[in-house]
């Protein structure tokens, strides 16, 4: 009987357990890493649903030059539109004495800032801003 088993080779139970251990942890990290891009995905997804929401409230927000206005979006997204006068940091003369922006012609700058949030409690932001010249709120 002894010559019967010595060619017979099998696992222990030794190496079974070590095969699931390792198996079992290599399908933990897979499982992470599949639900944090599918995590990055949704977040992707809502940022730049939130940015073609700014880039439409900024082009409404040019034409119509009201001072302030906001809203909600499938109530998800909540924006927020302001008009001001914007006030440089910079000198407003040309070398030869000429001012740069001639505020009798009409060339006042504004700034025109879109913000929206999203999420629980509104943690996400994207805020879009721009200066025009000669808009009148």
């Amino acid at each position: 009987m002894r010559r019967a088993n010595r060619g017979v080779r099998g696992f222990s139970l030794l190496e079974v357990v070590v095969t699931l251990a390792v198996l079992s942890i290599s399908l933990t990290v897979l499982f992470r890493v599949f639900s944090s891009v599918t995590m990055t995905a949704g977040m992707t997804s809502d940022y730049f649903e939130a940015l073609k929401i700014a880039e439409t409230r900024m082009s409404l927000l040019a034409e119509k030059a009201s001072l302030s206005s906001s809203g909600t979006v499938d109530d998800y997204y909540h924006w927020k539109a302001r008009v001001e006068r914007y006030t440089a940091g910079f000198e407003n003369k040309l070398p030869g004495g000429q001012s740069l922006l001639d505020i009798g012609s009409g060339n006042v700058p504004y700034l025109l800032t879109v913000s929206v949030s999203w999420g629980s409690n509104r943690k996400r932001e994207v805020e879009l801003s721009t200066i025009r010249l000669g808009m009148t709120p």
